[in-house]
């Protein structure tokens, strides 16, 4: 007999997780949502693989506003907009490839350990969670 999956109760149980570490996030960022959502896209596109037969050096990728518009799905002129204040912030940084988050920000995001701690404690109760209630994870 095949094991049944509760597709709601998987959605519950992540967006439970999901809800509880953006509000930390947001609780311990000078930022706005979209500002957070902005700048988390960018640190995400800089640590992406190298494409195969692309150039493996060290450096961050960047990211071109045209590709945060795209892959938030954020008007490309609001994008704009709110990159050139995180820029002032030198929470971005503009360099030859695009946008690179800045680890040394000002603002004091990235590097969070509380916050890292934080979502390892959910993570763990959320895979405990689905996996008490018989979701395979495999």
């Amino acid at each position: 007999m095949e094991n049944t999956i509760d597709y709601r109760l998987v959605g519950r149980l992540s967006i439970s997780y999901l809800m509880a570490l953006i509000t930390e996030v947001l609780r311990n960022s000078p930022l706005d949502f979209l500002d957070l959502l902005i700048a988390t896209a960018v640190s995400d596109a800089n640590h992406r693989p190298v494409p195969e037969g692309g150039d493996a050096c060290p450096a961050l990728r960047g990211i071109s506003r045209n590709a945060v518009s795209r892959k938030l799905n954020v008007p490309l002129e609001t994008v704009r907009r709110r990159v050139a204040g995180l820029i002032a912030q030198e929470i971005l940084v503009e360099q030859q490839d695009g946008l690179i988050f800045s680890s040394a920000n000002k603002a004091g995001l990235g590097g969070n350990a509380e916050l890292d701690a934080l979502n390892l404690r959910m993570l763990r109760h959320l895979f405990r969670e689905l996996k008490a209630h018989g979701v395979p994870l495999d």
